[in-house]
């Protein structure tokens, strides 16, 4: 992970500056890919990433070496896109019609993706994302935000992810800073599996 995280921000500074801003890895948010990534159940070996945006989760699993198929997907590529890997797998397709067949990899990740969901869209695409995951579904998102930003459509409290998630495991990863909301990690088993 750490010669991932050198040569993915060195990248991003030479293609965009370090000003941060979007496709910018901050600390946070490496510690979330790590902690996401240390999900994946052992012998897993395919994975789909929902969402790949600037392609830190998309590099880090392709990678490593340690599954057969990576494979990522996102509505478009992203301007602000990294791709250290030479040979990644993405391909543009929308969350809400993925075009896999159904327990088609093992695990799907999708971090940082639902809170942009249009309220009449999430529910279409909580159901692609199961239905195309085999064994594990693992997704992210921003936990009880006071003042939504304007891309974020969504507001995920213990309540709501109760009520849509009922099945799933659901972890916080609290940012180390005060005053940052935390990331809910939301952790479901497939029924087939």
């Amino acid at each position: 992970m750490v010669a991932l995280r050198s040569e993915f921000s060195s990248r991003h500074e030479e293609a965009f500056g370090n000003s941060g801003g979007k496709g910018f890895y901050s600390s946070n948010d490496w510690r979330r890919l790590n902690y996401a990534a240390g999900l994946i159940p052992m012998g897993s070996s395919s994975i789909l990433d929902v969402g790949v945006g600037s392609g830190a989760m998309l590099n880090f699993l392709t990678m490593c070496g340690d599954y057969k198929r990576v494979v990522g997907i996102d509505r478009k590529k992203y301007t602000k896109f990294i791709e250290v890997h030479e040979s990644l797998d993405i391909r543009i397709m929308d969350v809400k019609y993925m075009r896999f067949e159904d327990n088609a990899p093992d695990v799907v990740m999708c971090m940082g993706v639902l809170e942009h969901l249009e309220v009449k869209d999430f529910n279409n695409a909580v159901r692609e994302l199961r239905r195309v995951a085999r064994n594990k579904l693992i997704m992210s998102a921003p936990f009880e935000e006071e003042n939504l930003p304007a891309y974020h459509k969504q507001r995920f409290t213990r309540k709501g992810l109760a009520k849509t998630f009922p099945d799933a495991e659901i972890k916080l990863l609290v940012k180390p800073q005060p005053g940052v909301w935390p990331w809910a990690f939301i952790i479901e088993n497939s029924p087939q599996s």
